[in-house]
């Protein structure tokens, strides 16, 4: 299942990318796109995480995206800034909950 993820992912095929990551939980979907990304390097990793926050944004998938930013593709020029968003977003829509 795993591969069929990043097979998915890498092809741009994010729709079904996100019908296989629905199984998954935040925890388990944060390391498998952590470990998919360390591997290949590719921007869609990131897009896709992003597909999943435009269609629900939730501070679990921004901390996913700012893991994202800050490990793996973290020699992306302009990726510490973008991880900075993220974590502002995480902290915006913590406040909000309260």
């Amino acid at each position: 299942m795993i591969n069929k993820l990043k097979d998915f992912i890498l092809s741009g095929n994010l729709e079904k990318a996100k019908k296989i990551s629905s199984d998954l939980s935040y925890e388990e979907l944060d390391a498998e796109l952590t470990n998919i990304a360390f591997n290949n390097s590719n921007i869609t990793n990131y897009a896709f995480i992003m597909r999943l926050i435009v269609e629900n944004e939730k501070v679990e998938l921004h901390g996913i995206a700012f893991d994202m930013l800050v490990n793996p593709l973290c020699h992306i020029k302009g990726a510490y800034y973008v991880a900075l968003y993220h974590a502002k977003r995480c902290v915006e829509l913590t406040i909000n909950k309260m």
